[in-house]
């Protein structure tokens, strides 16, 4: 960095080391709880908009629509297995993710949440494709 951005709002994962190394000074974070990693920066609805939450940054497995459900299973087993070692968790919190590894149904219910959150916002701003 240059140093002739004046605000930003970039995913957790880009910032955290840049704050660490002190050449960022994080005001805030859009999420709906403090970053493990920058546990000092309070959210943005603590230190100004008691309503602001935007948890955009998120990252999921996904398969076919097809997938047999054991398989399904198995492949989400594995993956929370590996979300709770303590060595991956402290490399994932480090990074400025937060590991989560909930079920299959639980993460299909998110996403259709967020499609349905993003796509009223949409509506409202009468936002069009070009």
């Amino acid at each position: 960095m240059s140093g002739e951005i004046q605000m930003l709002i970039v995913p957790p994962t880009a910032a955290v080391p840049y704050v660490k190394s002190g050449r960022l000074r994080a005001l805030g974070f859009t999420g709906s709880k403090r970053m493990t990693a920058l546990p000092d920066v309070p959210t943005v609805a603590e230190s100004a908009l008691p309503d602001y939450v935007v948890d955009f940054t998120w990252n999921g497995w996904f398969a076919p629509a097809k997938t047999p459900r054991e398989i399904v299973a198995r492949l989400q087993g594995e993956v929370h297995k590996a979300l709770q070692a303590p060595k991956m968790r402290a490399i994932l919190e480090a990074s400025g993710f937060t590991p989560v590894g909930n079920t299959p149904e639980e993460f299909r219910q998110f996403v259709q949440s967020e499609i349905k959150r993003y796509a009223a916002i949409v509506r409202e701003a009468n936002i069009r494709v070009e």
